[in-house]
């Protein structure tokens, strides 16, 4: 979220608005296997939402999903920057590692193929 130009306040869980927290716990929701509480986070959205915006975000959480999904499969090189954000954020405290995930260092220019 940092490298999109969120700030330690909104990173943080306590300082995030209901919306936000509706988003976070939305994207918790489908992201869990099996998928618990998604009738729940689905009225929490529409609180904060028109139906419209709540579908957008709900395939958003889910096309990333199958992103992270897929990279993990195919074990993506992970970009350091990315990695020392993480590292860095509230995941630190999680334990949270690279795990068999090679880190790489982010590319300057395309190289000629």
């Amino acid at each position: 979220m940092k490298r999109i130009g969120a700030n330690d306040g909104l990173v943080a869980y306590e300082n995030r608005t209901p919306a936000q927290a509706a988003f976070a716990s939305l994207g918790a929701a489908l992201g869990a296997m099996p998928a618990v509480g998604v009738e729940a986070a689905f009225r929490e959205m529409r609180k904060h939402f028109s139906q419209d915006d709540v579908e957008w975000l709900a395939h958003f959480v889910g096309g990333m999903g199958y992103l992270n999904t897929f990279n993990d499969m195919l074990g993506t090189a992970l970009e350091e920057g990315l990695v020392n954000d993480a590292a860095t954020s509230q995941l630190k405290s999680t334990g949270w590692d690279t795990g068999r995930l090679e880190v790489r260092k982010p590319v300057d220019k395309l190289q000629e193929v």
